[in-house]
């Protein structure tokens, strides 16, 4: 039985892997890493900021012109998709400062990963309608959501269930998507986090 062996000598940055005596190839393609660490740091947080922010104006848009109904847990992914583009934004401000941009990169690392938890808890609840209920104590983060909804309703008003897809595509719910994007995020974040230049 012959062994696995990593071939790097392919230019364009993909690995072959032969395996066993046929030498089948099982390409891995590491393009997206790879141009991750072509950018620079400004580059990293652009890019962050603009999907931050591109997330957030796409929620408002889907409530305000596609009539979608916002859940609080919609509301709440939306607040961090806009903290997360704001907060790239202020990093533009500090690029010569080295504690400054690991303090910002660490904040979108963790708005992130929150989103990512957020999301996927609003998947679960979409893939388990059963387990949500209603009680006459809400949390803080209702509190927090319903208060914004009265202040800047066009922005943050809530008004759908946490438990309703409401809109899916090519089979995932928005929440999903949300899951996808709050991680990719969260890498770009942590390699801004760990590079050292």
């Amino acid at each position: 039985m012959a062994g696995y062996m990593w071939n790097r000598s392919n230019p364009s940055g993909t690995y072959f892997v032969p395996i066993g005596p046929f030498q089948r190839q099982l390409k891995l393609s590491v393009t997206s890493m790879s141009a991750i660490q072509r950018l620079s740091r400004r580059n990293l947080l652009i890019l962050i900021a603009l999907g931050g922010i591109g997330c957030f104006a796409t929620g408002v848009v889907l409530s305000n012109f596609a009539h979608l109904a916002a859940c609080p847990l919609c509301i709440l992914q939306r607040m961090l998709y806009l903290s997360i583009g704001l907060f790239a934004l202020a990093g533009l401000l500090f690029q010569r400062n080295r504690l400054i941009q690991r303090l910002i990169a660490l904040v979108l690392l963790s708005g992130a990963g929150l989103g990512a938890f957020i999301a996927g808890y609003q998947s679960w609840l979409q893939h388990h309608p059963a387990a949500a209920s209603c009680s006459a104590n809400s949390p803080w983060w209702e509190d927090l959501v319903f208060w914004a909804g009265e202040k800047l309703p066009s922005l943050f008003l809530s008004s759908g269930m946490c438990s309703d897809p409401g809109f899916v595509l090519f089979g995932l719910s928005i929440a999903e998507y949300s899951i996808i994007i709050f991680s990719s995020l969260a890498v770009v974040a942590l390699y801004c986090l760990v590079r050292k230049s």
